[in-house]
């Protein structure tokens, strides 16, 4: 359907036969409301879709606009909610073993605006912690400080898993617990990344990672405009 030109444009290689995409949309709404969140992320981007094509728009300013829509999408959207809940309780059984009394050093990774933090935190209740919500990049920490508002013990760090952790601030041996979803997918190399983040884990520490299956055609759909 498209060509890509020389100068990285795109072309249609032939008319495409007139629809109305809203109307479809909201038909798809109407037969599946328990996917609002992945509907609306596909809404929002792909009414940006056009202009990424075309060059007169990039991914992060599209995201930027999306924000709300994808934030939501990661914290309770159907395609990562069970893997959300897994994690929480992977953590609640990692630190049921240790004395009340002793401070948890925790780790995330691929934070992005909080979605995961919002599960686990509420595990964390009562217990000293110092919980480092990690992402590639910053773009998402300021919905997160509000999305995490009512969590005080809450530092905000970049993370780079394909460079050497401790090249970009952090320490050896500093934390008890490395969490994250989907964190590793994005990575070159990701034997490398594991190794990286395994010499920040304290002696006895517990790296939990849940990685998304391999994508549907439906996932790659809505998911697929994210990244």
């Amino acid at each position: 359907v498209l060509e890509r030109l020389q100068d990285g444009a795109f072309r249609l290689q032939a008319p495409l036969p007139r629809r109305d995409p809203l109307r479809d949309w909201r038909r798809v709404m109407d037969a599946n409301p328990g996917m609002l969140p992945e509907l609306t992320v596909l809404r929002v981007l792909g009414n940006q879709l056009p202009d990424l094509l075309r060059g007169r728009t990039d991914l992060p300013t599209a995201l930027a606009g999306a924000g709300g829509a994808v934030d939501h999408l990661m914290q309770s959207g159907p395609s990562v909610l069970a893997a959300n809940h897994l994690l929480a309780q992977a953590v609640a059984a990692a630190i049921a073993p240790v004395p009340a009394g002793r401070r948890l050093r925790i780790l995330e990774l691929a934070g992005r605006a909080g979605g995961l933090a919002q599960h686990v935190l509420p595990r964390l209740q009562g217990r000293a912690t110092r919980y480092v919500l990690s992402d590639r990049t910053t773009e998402g920490f300021g919905r997160a400080e509000k999305a995490l508002f009512d969590h005080r013990d809450i530092a905000f760090a970049t993370l780079d898993p394909d460079a050497d952790p401790l090249t970009q601030g952090f320490e050896a041996q500093s934390f008890d617990l490395i969490l994250g979803l989907d964190a590793l997918r994005p990575c070159s190399n990701p034997a490398q990344a594991l190794e990286g983040l395994r010499g920040l884990l304290a002696p006895g520490g517990i790296l939990a990672l849940a990685e998304l299956p391999a994508p549907t055609p439906w996932a790659m759909l809505v998911l697929g405009l994210t990244e």
